[in-house]
């Protein structure tokens, strides 16, 4: 355990900048952008963050959720789930430059999508954070055959999805709840998104692209998702269907 501990304090050791802190209250996230010295996390990966404002002891693991190519910064996106995550929030309600906050990371194994030629992601909620930094690796001379996301959403994350446009042969598909398909009805105009009212028959809406696919396309084809346990064992069922390799992000916290 001392070793450990020793090794997170190095890791965690190099000035963390934080660009902006900001709260989505219909959504109930707090968006957080930073950069840090010598910190170069991959798609699937996660950190540890420490805010010795709320307490020097206490780490928590999320996701990084984005890189923005011009500010240089990373992202990661706490849903607001519990005593930490709600203080995380009211921290963001107001400005200060000099919050201080520790990064312990990054940890687990990296995503590797550029052997397939087909992706198709799936996400419910804020199970997109992980696969909003997936795409955010992609560039747009990138020579996949096709792109496909799915995702059951609110309207957080309109800047990363629109940097998910630039990519070859993308498709996305938003299902959006009534209240959240009401607060901006003309953005999917401007982006190329498509918006759907309503939770989505996953069946319908994935199976009708996986079967696109061919058996030989299958072998360089894989679904990766993310979000609540049922939402990921309907997607694991459909995928298996149709003999496309499965991945799936699962959060632990």
């Amino acid at each position: 355990w001392i070793v450990d501990r020793m090794f997170s304090l190095l890791n965690s050791l190099g000035e963390v900048r934080v660009g902006v802190m900001r709260s989505y209250k219909s959504a109930r996230i707090t968006g957080i952008w930073f950069s840090k010295t010598g910190f170069h996390p991959q798609p699937g990966q996660y950190v540890y963050i420490n805010i010795p404002e709320l307490s020097e002891l206490q780490w928590h693991p999320f996701s990084i959720s984005g890189f923005d190519r011009t500010s240089k910064q990373y992202s990661i996106h706490a849903s607001m789930c519990g005593d930490f995550t709600n203080a995380v929030n009211s921290l963001a309600d107001r400005v200060d430059e000099d919050l201080q906050i520790r990064i312990d990371g990054p940890y687990g194994i990296p995503y590797d999508v550029k052997q397939y030629q087909h992706l198709f992601f799936v996400a419910g909620g804020i199970g997109i954070t992980p696969i909003i930094c997936t795409l955010d690796s992609l560039d747009s001379s990138s020579q996949h055959e096709k792109i496909v996301l799915l995702w059951v959403a609110f309207l957080t994350f309109q800047n990363e999805l629109e940097r998910a446009t630039r990519l070859r042969n993308v498709h996305i598909v938003l299902f959006l709840t009534e209240g959240e398909y009401s607060a901006d009805s003309t953005w999917h105009l401007t982006t190329g998104i498509k918006n759907i009212c309503g939770r989505p028959n996953m069946q319908e809406a994935l199976g009708a692209h996986l079967h696109e696919i061919d058996t030989k396309a299958s072998l360089s084809s894989v679904v990766l998702t993310c979000g609540p346990k049922s939402l990921t064992r309907d997607v694991k069922f459909i995928t298996y269907n149709y003999g496309i390799d499965f991945r799936e992000e699962a959060f632990g916290v």
